[in-house]
């Protein structure tokens, strides 16, 4: 069970320091928007991410970029293990939550 679903275009990642999980926004959220992690590599083809998703998860993708076969801005994908953040933005609610959205304590044992 997931906290977050999965969108091939997410507007958030997951990131661990050491045992807590945190959750940071990779572009703007508008209010009441939906929060979204990619549970694959975001960097596959369409047909790859949605045969690996259908394999591993048992769901089939319809996210817009699935839809739109990968017609997706780079500016929102991951580079070199940091993001690119849309910070052009006249929304202040959008913008504190670019910052840090969520610390949760991870609960696992090695």
């Amino acid at each position: 069970m997931s906290l977050l679903n999965h969108d091939c275009d997410p507007n958030c990642v997951i990131v661990f320091e050491g045992r807590h999980l945190l959750l940071h926004a990779v572009k703007a959220i508008q209010p009441e928007e939906e929060l979204t992690v990619s549970y694959i590599d975001v960097l596959v083809p369409t047909l790859e991410r949605q045969t690996q998703l259908k394999k591993q998860y048992c769901f089939l993708c319809e996210c817009q970029r699935c839809k739109s076969r990968d017609k997706v801005s780079t500016r929102q994908l991951p580079l070199c293990g940091s993001f690119l953040f849309n910070t052009h933005s006249d929304n202040t609610a959008a913008l504190q939550i670019t910052r840090i959205l969520l610390i949760l304590p991870v609960q696992h044992t090695l």
